[in-house]
């Protein structure tokens, strides 16, 4: 471990909880963040925004708010992961913020590297080293990586996966996205603006309860849709006014 994280960090950190039926997972996630966080920084909150859960999601996370720094927000209709992290970026109050999902996939632990990363960067991108996938989700996996290069000259090892960021950006970004997009058109407005992205390695834990809400056909083709739509707004954008 670098030696510069010995002492802890002064710089404060606003941990995003998005939250879609996670019943069984949420404290299990909450807890291990607490810890690696409370290790690497001064000041945190953990910010749990719970989606329109219908699994008492929202029930176990106003218990989770006995600890320390954890603060509780709740969408009472499912308004796509995209709003769900947009409530967390409002009510954080610390100059750096990190979306982590609460399926216990993200190995706390990592959270060091990415606080040390954030020094030189404007947004911090994870990439899972031990990423276990079957066929189809390699495959949508692939096509998007592709697509972020092809349309955009964005190179990215995995782009759909856990973020720390500078919380002023998302003031000049913009994001529009409601659902799962919002993880690509961040990346996209950044390298837009000539901001600068890092990557740093994670490893990957199985899923403790639950199935993943992400892996479908539909998000794959809302995915290309919503490129498409995004490349077609920055070359209209880049025309000359008259």
């Amino acid at each position: 471990m670098d030696g510069r994280l010995n002492q802890k960090e002064q710089v404060g950190v606003s941990i995003i909880l998005p939250a879609f039926n996670e019943r069984n997972n949420l404290k299990t996630v909450v807890e291990s963040v607490i810890a690696s966080v409370a290790c690497a920084v001064n000041t945190y909150e953990v910010i749990i925004v719970d989606d329109g859960s219908n699994d008492g999601t929202g029930e176990v996370a106003r218990l989770l708010t006995s600890l320390p720094n954890v603060k509780f927000f709740r969408h009472e209709a499912n308004l796509g992961m995209g709003e769900a992290v947009k409530t967390g970026i409002r009510h954080a109050v610390f100059p750096i913020v990190m979306d982590i999902p609460c399926d216990n996939q993200f190995n706390a632990k990592d959270i060091l590297s990415f606080i040390e990363k954030i020094k030189v960067a404007d947004i911090v991108v994870g990439y899972r080293i031990n990423k276990a996938q079957g066929f189809r989700r390699k495959f949508f996996s692939g096509f998007n990586i592709l697509l972020l290069k092809v349309l955009f000259g964005l190179r990215l090892k995995d782009p759909t996966w856990v973020k720390m960021c500078r919380k002023q950006i998302f003031d000049s970004i913009g994001i529009e996205s409601k659902g799962f997009f919002w993880e690509t058109e961040v990346l996209v407005k950044a390298k837009n603006q000539g901001l600068r992205i890092e990557e740093v390695p994670t490893t990957m834990q199985p899923r403790l309860s639950g199935q993943s809400k992400g892996n479908s056909f539909f998000r794959a083709v809302d995915v290309l849709f919503s490129m498409l739509r995004l490349k077609t707004a920055f070359v209209f954008s880049n025309f000359p006014k008259r």
